[in-house]
């Protein structure tokens, strides 16, 4: 049965200097999908990723309509971050590869700062986190995996642990849609099933949509509903696949 759409993207371009990343690019991504997006490096996977976040703006071209929309409201329009998109952004938990945790600060801690966009301002400057907010963040450590290191500080966990992590902290967001950036790209084999498994439960058992860029084409035809592939920065294919 057709669902709302989270992502709608129209003629996305992106240029640097004089090297064209994103050319025309044009999909759609439904509440409730698991979707792949595959590449070689510099075939434009992650400049689309931080395009969708509203990290990075898109184009101008003239005469065209050139657009992100978010849960049906633009985020990008016309070559400018819409004024709407920290409000939308809200909505969206981000994972990089590089996890983003701050090191000296404990696993739990770390999580928390998922509920920042959602407290008062001078709580938020102080850190101050209340009980409810620290009992969620331990739900959401025990959802991934790693409660019982929630007292470490982030700089002592494996990479997959952190990437687990940054998992939980998307949780603690209340994210309805995870956009997340070569998530298992320097992670050992067993580490990178153990977050694609993650990622995989919440879309079917949350419903939270699910955009992740992937080195791994094997990954992505396991895992992924759909798999969008992108070379020179245009769409070369794209391939649907029911949950395994």
């Amino acid at each position: 049965m057709p669902t709302d759409p989270v992502v709608q993207a129209r003629h996305v371009s992106k240029s640097f200097g004089e090297v064209r990343v994103l050319d025309d690019v044009h999909f759609d991504i439904r509440r409730g999908e698991l979707v792949g997006l595959i590449g070689a490096s510099g075939s434009g996977k992650s400049t689309l990723i931080r395009a969708i976040a509203g990290l990075t703006a898109i184009d101008r071209r003239d005469g065209t309509d050139c657009e992100i929309l978010l849960f049906g409201q633009p985020i990008q329009q016309r070559g400018r971050v819409a004024r709407a998109a920290n409000a939308l952004r809200a909505r969206v938990g981000v994972v990089f590869q590089q996890f983003n945790l701050v090191p000296r600060l404990t696993v739990l801690t770390n999580v928390c700062l998922g509920r920042l966009g959602q407290m008062p301002l001078w709580q938020a400057t102080l850190g101050r986190f209340s009980d409810d907010a620290r009992r969620h963040a331990m739900r959401a450590l025990a959802r991934v995996g790693i409660a019982e290191h929630a007292l470490k500080r982030g700089c002592e966990l494996s990479g997959g642990q952190q990437q687990r992590a940054a998992i939980a902290r998307t949780l603690m967001q209340g994210a309805e849609f995870i956009v997340a950036d070569e998530p298992i790209a320097s992670l050992d084999p067993g580490s990178a099933r153990r977050v694609m498994d993650i990622l995989a439960d919440l879309n079917r058992s949350d419903n939270i949509t699910v955009l992740v860029s992937l080195h791994q084409v094997e990954y992505a035809l396991r895992y992924c509903t759909r798999t969008i592939a992108l070379k020179h920065g245009k769409i070369a294919y794209e391939i649907g696949r029911a949950h395994v």
